[in-house]
């Protein structure tokens, strides 16, 4: 259960960044991470919204004495949907290698959950 909530703290921090860098591209973060600057506030800032919205997901989520199982399948396909679809931007030529090195992460952390799914699956229904 601990490697569980050190691993959604982690999920929380990465994603508030996240966050932060797709919501003010123009920052010092997001030149870092190559970011387009040209993007309409209106996609800058929902992309930084739904982020948001997850990072303190997964920050509940390390409070909670339980998981939620049905909230870690939404986090596990997040993050790996995430890292998919930036290796298929990137592998199209349509984002820097930056951007999936920083979502690489997520891979990581969509497999423990996977995993964590896997191994603690219900065989019988409640």
């Amino acid at each position: 259960m601990r490697l569980m909530k050190a691993t959604f703290w982690a999920a929380a921090v990465m994603t508030l960044v996240g966050a932060y860098i797709f919501a003010f591209p123009d920052t010092a973060l997001g030149r870092h991470y190559k970011m387009p600057t040209a993007v309409p506030v209106l996609y800058s800032g929902l992309v930084g919204w739904v982020l948001v919205v997850f990072g303190c997901m997964y920050a509940w989520m390390a409070c909670q004495s339980r998981i939620v199982r049905p909230l870690l399948y939404v986090g596990a396909f997040g993050k790996g949907g995430a890292f998919l679809l930036g290796l298929g931007l990137w592998l199209s030529d349509q984002m820097p290698i930056d951007i999936v090195m920083m979502l690489s992460g997520d891979a990581v952390l969509a497999a423990i959950w996977f995993g964590y799914l896997l191994r603690t699956g219900r065989t019988s229904l409640p």
